[in-house]
Parts: structure tokens; C-alpha cells; sequence
């Protein structure tokens, strides 16, 4: 339930400023990409990522906000991460297909499970990110990516599908 309420307050507050930008560039899209993480130390967990880009040209300028958590069924999980990371990038590819590499930075903070104590930790992070979507409309595309999160506290890899709808496709 928490997860939830998170993404609807990210998308109520950075929606507004993202739809006042569509006069000055060209593309814009509100994504949601969920799947496995593999963190380093710790077992795999699942992550659930908002995103919000805005593309002029090939650039693609972004703000993701990402909540990860062990996968657990039973149980308390030995971790939660919530990564905010403002991104950079390029795309290329044709109407119905697009590639995409970024970089980014941004701040983490969560628990962790450190020598059976619960302990809270706030760091700093670089990311990578690199993907394809499919773009079976201008407005909808459907997409998947991979995400290196690297930081002195969990370091960890994202493998994520989701779906993308906003302007992608410009008429020329």
C-alpha cells in the first residue's frame, strides 16, 4: 500500500510541470517499469519505478523515483531501497522502435539487515540505464530496460519492463 501512495504523490506533483513543457519540446511520456533486482550481498528483490521524460531531439531528460524491497512471502525482507535519480540521455531508432542509453545520478535511502540489526543508511548513487521500447502507437509504447544503481551502500542491477504513454512520436 505503500508503494502505491508513493508513485500517485510523484505523479501529482511532477505530472503538471511535465504537461506546461509540452510547447517547448518535442516528446513526453509518463512510464511505469516494474521486475527482479539483484543486489550485491543480498538476495533478489522487486522494484516498482515511476518515470517522467521529456525528449528534445535525440536528448531525453528525466526524473525517476524507484522503490525497491526484497521478495519475501513470508516473513520481514533484509532490505528496502527509494532511489530518486535525475537522468540524462540519447535515443535513436525508427517510429515503431526506439533504443535508449542514460546516466544519471541522485540520492538512496532505505534499510538494511546488517549482523541481524535493522539499521537505516543514506547515500549518494550513479546509474546507468539502457533499454528498448516498441512503439505500436505515438502515444503508447511498451518497453524494457536494464539498470545499474551504483552506490557505496547497496549496489544493485535492475532488469525492468513496463509501459510508457504520453507524446513519443512526433508528426513531422
Amino acid at each position: 500500500m505503500k508503494v502505491s501512495a508513493r508513485v500517485f504523490l510523484f505523479i501529482i506533483f511532477l505530472f503538471p510541470s511535465a504537461l506546461i513543457a509540452q510547447d517547448d519540446f518535442r516528446g513526453f511520456s509518463v512510464n511505469l517499469r516494474m521486475g527482479p533486482s539483484i543486489p550485491v550481498k543480498y538476495e533478489s528483490g522487486i522494484f516498482l519505478s515511476p518515470e517522467i521524460c521529456i525528449y528534445n531531439g535525440q536528448n531525453i531528460y528525466s526524473v525517476e523515483y524507484s522503490y525497491n524491497e526484497e521478495f519475501t512471502i513470508f516473513g520481514e525482507s533484509d532490505y528496502t531501497i527509494n532511489k530518486l535519480g535525475f537522468f540524462y540521455g540519447k535515443y535513436w531508432g525508427k517510429n515503431w522502435y526506439r533504443y535508449q542509453l542514460q546516466a544519471g545520478f541522485g540520492p538512496l535511502w532505505g534499510t538494511r539487515v546488517e549482523s541481524d540489526r535493522l539499521s537505516s543508511f543514506a547515500s549518494a548513487g550513479i546509474f546507468l540505464k539502457g533499454g528498448i521500447k516498441l512503439l505500436p502507437a505515438r502515444f503508447a509504447a511498451i518497453g524494457a530496460s536494464l539498470q545499474l544503481n551504483i552506490n557505496p551502500e547497496i549496489p544493485n542491477l535492475m532488469l525492468g519492463i513496463g509501459i510508457d504513454l504520453g507524446k513519443l512520436v512526433n508528426p513531422e
